[in-house]
């Protein structure tokens, strides 16, 4: 190229960056071309979405809101349930249960927790664990002398020195 003359070297120069600008040109024009294209699908693609994604939104919320009925409506059943079983008991011969609840926790040795205290229509069932053997013991001999546990259960198994679990079950409440 250095042999050439001037006026060819610049007509050379020339028809390269024509040649370059009409490369750059085609490619600019192809990807815009692609571009349009993607851009024009993703469009319609949104239009078609859009109005599906909000109808499923719509019965999603629909369904939260029908888990939180069900929700609630389960736990008014439980508290039904409860309130039964509350109506049982005073039914069945237990009408003073604060002051029963009351005897029982003055009763208690001050070695034993209760962590259970159940009540039904004939019967109280007691459960805890205690520091002592003696502690269960006398929390027994406590129980036998009341006048509301007239037949008492009391569990035969060999008991261990400390940090006794015990279960006391009186089978007959007196009136």
């Amino acid at each position: 190229m250095n042999l050439l003359a001037r006026s060819q070297k610049k007509a050379i120069e020339n028809e390269i960056r024509f040649k370059l600008a009409f490369v750059v040109f085609v490619l600019i024009v192809f990807w815009a071309s692609i571009f349009l294209v993607l851009e024009y699908s993703m469009i319609l693609y949104l239009k078609i979405q859009i109005p599906a994604l909000e109808s499923s939104i719509e019965t999603g919320k629909g369904t939260e809101a029908s888990k939180d009925v069900r929700l609630v409506e389960s736990d008014i059943e439980s508290l039904n349930n409860m309130l039964s079983k509350i109506g049982l008991i005073q039914k069945g011969g237990i009408q003073n249960l604060p002051k029963l609840l009351k005897r029982i926790g003055e009763i208690t040795p001050a070695g034993a927790d209760l962590d259970q205290v159940i009540f039904s229509v004939n019967s109280i069932s007691l459960a805890g664990i205690a520091d002592f053997r003696s502690d269960v013991l006398e929390f027994k001999e406590m129980l036998e002398n009341e006048d509301f546990c007239d037949n008492l259960n009391a569990p035969i198994v060999p008991l261990k020195e400390q940090d006794v679990k015990f279960t006391f079950n009186c089978s007959r409440l007196s009136k």
